[in-house]
């Protein structure tokens, strides 16, 4: 089944910090770009493909995306994944489970604003759906700490 969650997210995240989170369960791997959790245009986390996921996130002074910060990662259908990107007004870094999955990249700035929904489990850009499952999905105007 083909089910998506459209959010009204409007301003209040464009200070210089983010963090999006979700609790994902892959039933079938992806073959092509797939958001797990999407504001068009402002910030995202998803897949490119079965072994790629990216983060990306859109500042100030420049037209499109910003950072973008493809890492490779072996998730495994039927297990329960804990998925984090953090902005931090000065980089962006994935993780899984706790654990950073590969380098940071540098992006500054302030996040840009726009009238544009959040959708889970669907890219509005592309047409496509997760699937699997998603829960306690959250998204902070601050970036988390290790400790948080």
């Amino acid at each position: 089944m083909e089910d998506l969650i459209i959010l009204l997210i409007r301003s209040s995240f464009t200070n210089n910090a983010l963090t999006l989170s979700a609790w994902i369960k892959i039933n079938v791997l992806p073959s092509t770009e797939v958001a797990v959790l999407r504001k068009s245009d402002q910030w995202q986390i998803g897949f490119i493909n079965a072994t790629t996921i990216r983060n990306l996130v859109a500042t100030n002074g420049t037209s499109g995306w910003t950072g973008s910060n493809d890492q490779t990662y072996s998730f495994v259908t039927g297990t329960w994944y804990y998925w984090t990107f953090v902005y931090n007004g000065s980089v962006i870094a994935h993780y899984i489970n706790g654990q950073q999955i590969g380098a940071t990249h540098v992006v500054t700035g302030n996040i840009v604003d726009n009238a544009n929904p959040a959708n889970i489990g669907f890219n509005a850009y592309g047409g496509t759906f997760f699937n699997g499952l998603i829960d306690d999905v959250r998204v902070y105007s601050h970036a988390l700490t290790a400790n948080e």
